[in-house]
């Protein structure tokens, strides 16, 4: 009975999503309770306040921007990633020295969440590591003039789901009732956009998926405590010169100045 009800309430959370339904089917499962069994972690967003910069609680925040997701005809794997991109909330939430809710690094503990619902429900591996990166890395800002260093290295961080991070930029936002007034689209949103397609369109590489040689491969060179700095040289150094990405610069590189500890 229990398999029966979690194939469910997973059916029809992706097929919501799919036909663009997916809030009517939450208000269902909510009210049939089986919400509070197979996703306890979004009931407990009802009743947690969404602190000074909304009008609304967290549960309402992610419905609306869920909503409007569907709305516009956001992908569904999009539509499930502004269902739960800030559903670490609750357990991050704490109150400053004035008495003001904060929630200090719920997109990590947000992503942890939303990696055992996908488990739970049985949504699949790529559909799971899908909302988990776009939990983990909703939370971005640039001041406008940023530098390209900068944004490349955002670009690296985040990889080829930079669009649909800042279309879930853009749910979050309408899904906050005290910036209904304000646009969709800050300009500080938008040069961030021009300059990500600029970065890409004149770099050979700004992926790690850009590389001859796979994460995989990389990391049996350099070990995995050295990832985090290798990753990022390499690829600065190839967009210097693409003739570098080949599979034998890049090996007699890192095994000179990156070798394995």
């Amino acid at each position: 009975m229990a398999n029966d009800q979690k194939l469910l309430v997973s059916h029809f959370i992706i097929a919501g999503a799919k036909d663009g339904t997916l809030t009517k089917y939450l208000s269902a499962i909510r009210d049939t309770g089986l919400m509070d069994t197979w996703m306890p972690e979004l009931t407990a967003c009802i009743t947690c306040g969404g602190g000074d910069h909304h009008d609304e609680t967290v549960y309402e925040h992610l419905i609306r921007s869920a909503q409007w997701a569907a709305e516009h005809e956001y992908k569904y794997e999009l539509q499930l990633a502004a269902l739960f991109h800030d559903i670490g909330k609750p357990q991050s939430v704490a109150t400053d020295a004035l008495g003001r809710l904060t929630f200090h690094s719920h997109e990590i503990t947000g992503a942890a969440i939303v990696f055992q619902i996908g488990t739970r429900l049985e949504f699949g591996r790529e559909l799971t590591q899908y909302l988990v990166h776009m939990t983990r890395h909703h939370m971005f800002r640039f001041p406008i003039n940023s530098g390209d260093k900068t944004i490349k290295r955002w670009l690296l961080k985040v990889g080829p789901d930079w669009e649909d991070l800042l279309l879930l930029r853009v749910a979050d936002r309408r899904g906050n009732k005290a910036k209904d007034n304000r646009p969709e689209w800050t300009p500080a949103m938008l040069e961030l956009q021009a300059q990500s397609r600029r970065i890409i369109s004149q770099s050979p590489v700004t992926f790690i998926t850009d590389l001859v040689l796979s994460e995989r491969e990389i990391k049996k060179l350099v070990g995995d405590k050295q990832m985090k700095e290798a990753i990022p040289s390499l690829v600065n150094l190839i967009c210097d010169d693409a003739s570098r990405n080949n599979k034998e610069w890049i090996k007699n590189y890192l095994q000179k100045v990156w070798p394995l500890k």
